[in-house]
């Protein structure tokens, strides 16, 4: 699976590379997360993404948005989801006029 162009993978590189915080690697990551190397490494390489509890670390440690390890159509999914949700309350609003 092909990640590499996912926000979160270039944040992820960026946060680890940032010269102002040498401290910084995939090592420490990974001891801090309390994960092999091997899986940052999958992440910063877009072999893998994080699971959703390791998004939300990382959002916590290093202020990626969880969302930004989505993929293209993930978004997708959801913003039908928020579609169908804007339109069913639209609707709802129509057919119960407020009293005024």
């Amino acid at each position: 699976m092909d990640t590499s162009s996912t926000p979160g993978a270039a944040a992820l590189r960026a946060f680890i590379e940032d010269p102002e915080h040498p401290e910084r690697s995939q090592a420490w990551l990974a001891k801090t997360l309390g994960i092999a190397q091997p899986s940052v490494s999958g992440w910063l390489s877009g072999k893998s993404r994080p699971e959703d509890a390791h998004r939300e670390a990382l959002e916590i440690l290093t202020g990626i948005p969880r969302t930004s390890w989505r993929r293209p159509a993930e978004h997708e999914v959801v913003e039908r989801a928020r579609a169908a949700m804007l339109a069913e309350t639209a609707d709802t609003r129509d057919s119960h006029p407020a009293v005024g």
